[in-house]
């Protein structure tokens, strides 16, 4: 767009005077730099499945060092609870 353009079509539809006309269009172009385009959007995009994806596979690491350690203490728990069977019994 235009800049002098947009002026002139600000003001010659009379709500503008020139000052006013430039201050707004500039105010529009820092609004419109400041606004993430369709690539932006696509780039975070990108990365936040990257992200969700990393997050998954930890989330799976983590859930099978977790079934590691209940099977763990779970054999633990029975091999003290039989000797402690066994000792009371004999």
């Amino acid at each position: 767009m235009n800049v002098l353009s947009a002026v002139n079509i600000l003001t010659s539809q009379g709500q503008f005077d020139r000052q006013q006309a430039e201050a707004t269009v500039k105010a529009m172009i820092e609004l419109l730099d400041k606004t993430a385009s369709s690539d932006d959007l696509a780039l975070q995009k990108a990365e936040t499945r990257a992200v969700i994806a990393e997050v998954r596979v930890s989330a799976a690491e983590l859930k099978s060092e977790l079934i590691r350690w209940v099977v763990s203490v779970g054999i633990l728990q029975f091999t003290l609870i039989s000797a402690l069977i066994l000792k009371l019994v004999g």
